[in-house]
């Protein structure tokens, strides 16, 4: 099989510079749809890493998936809407964060840290600060 692929040459006027990504690209607004949050989530692990508020504090996500919920006109965006810490979006749909970091720990699974760490449905949360 010849897989030879014939190369070709760009323009240099069609050559673009991406802007730096930093830590402020990866605040979780969750007024945006579910698949575009797990998608920044999944881009920017493990550096500088997506985050929202809780408590204060900034808690990292570093593997999240995209859970379609049935009585979305009814919650609040940034709403945690089960025990799974499923969070409402913008689009209707939820974004349920897998792993989760707290700052000065190790990563862990969501199901552990919410062993410990106890997130009442109906909680609202918040795009947090940048992370230092």
């Amino acid at each position: 099989i010849d897989s030879a692929v014939p190369e070709i040459q760009s323009p240099e006027s069609a050559a673009t510079h991406a802007a730096k990504i930093n830590k402020q690209d990866g605040k979780l607004d969750f007024a945006n749809g579910a698949e575009q949050l797990r998608n920044i989530v999944h881009g920017l692990s493990p550096v500088p890493c997506a985050s929202f508020e809780l408590n204060g504090e900034s808690l990292k996500v570093l593997r999240a998936e995209v859970v379609a919920w049935d009585s979305a006109k009814d919650v609040e965006i940034g709403t945690v809407v089960d025990d799974k810490l499923t969070i409402m979006c913008g689009d209707g749909n939820c974004l349920r964060p897998l792993t989760v970091q707290k700052p000065g720990r190790k990563p862990m699974e969501a199901k552990i840290f919410l062993n410990g760490n106890r997130i009442p449905q109906g909680t609202i949360l918040q795009c947090t600060t940048p992370l230092s």
